[in-house]
């Protein structure tokens, strides 16, 4: 049977073709991963279609519950922030009430992440826009980090995310990074960076934790999986 030992249920705007395919490249062997897709209504990233976005989360959570999941990880990045240091606890403890499934969002990952490394003062590569990326500004710093350095490509399409290549991933990491900074965080579910993170951090010297790559740690950990994952960066080896 598959998830023998545990099973992942991941909800993820209806646009995003990047966070289910690489939790299936990470989950451990007898794990499994189950996928809701919460419908996405229009093409730009900016806080109105975020917000929009929320409004069919419950449904795609019902559907994904009833896979029998062990937990539910609410995978978007900007709608996790939007509502300051504590919004995204209110979505999980909304979902977890409304399904009895224990639920986690990516941003609870990043932030539980980053500590687990020890990352308090943080470099940011980012793709968004430039009103979501103050919005994740606020939302690090409200939960105690600091920010050295943002640096962001100010991307608003959500398509364009999953086609920017590792190595430019890589490239904006290494520019964001700072001499002074504990590591960098890479956010966005749409990006391909749990490719590049174990490279980064050779290079930099320094952990680095990604949207994806955080998420999944922190649904392994959830649900009692102790098997380490390899060749991810640091943070996946921690279990």
């Amino acid at each position: 049977m598959y998830g023998y030992r545990g099973k992942i249920g991941i909800l993820v705007p209806s646009v995003n073709t990047t966070m289910e395919m690489d939790f299936h490249r990470l989950a451990p062997e007898g794990v499994s991963v189950h996928t809701g897709r919460i419908t996405w209504e229009k093409p730009e990233n900016s806080v109105d279609s975020l917000r929009d976005m929320k409004r069919h989360t419950l449904v795609a959570a019902k559907d994904v519950a009833s896979a029998h999941v062990d937990v539910i990880v609410y995978g978007c990045t900007g709608s996790g922030i939007l509502e300051g240091s504590s919004g995204d606890r209110e979505i999980a403890d909304m979902l977890t009430r409304e399904t009895k499934i224990p639920t986690i969002t990516t941003t609870m990952a990043m932030v539980e992440g980053l500590r687990e490394v020890e990352i308090k003062k943080v470099s940011v590569a980012s793709p968004f826009s430039e009103a979501v990326d103050e919005k994740l500004k606020g939302f690090l710093e409200g939960n105690g980090f600091r920010v050295t350095k943002l640096e962001s490509l100010h991307q608003s399409n959500v398509w364009d995310y999953a086609k920017i290549p590792p190595f430019l991933l890589y490239a904006l990491g290494k520019k964001a990074f700072v001499s002074e900074a504990d590591g960098v965080l890479i956010p966005c579910t749409q990006l391909r960076a749990i490719e590049i993170a174990e490279q980064l951090e050779k290079d930099i010297e320094k952990p680095v934790v990604t949207a994806i790559q955080a998420s999944m740690w922190l649904a392994l950990k959830t649900i009692g999986i102790k098997s380490p994952v390899n060749g991810y960066g640091v943070l996946l080896t921690r279990l």
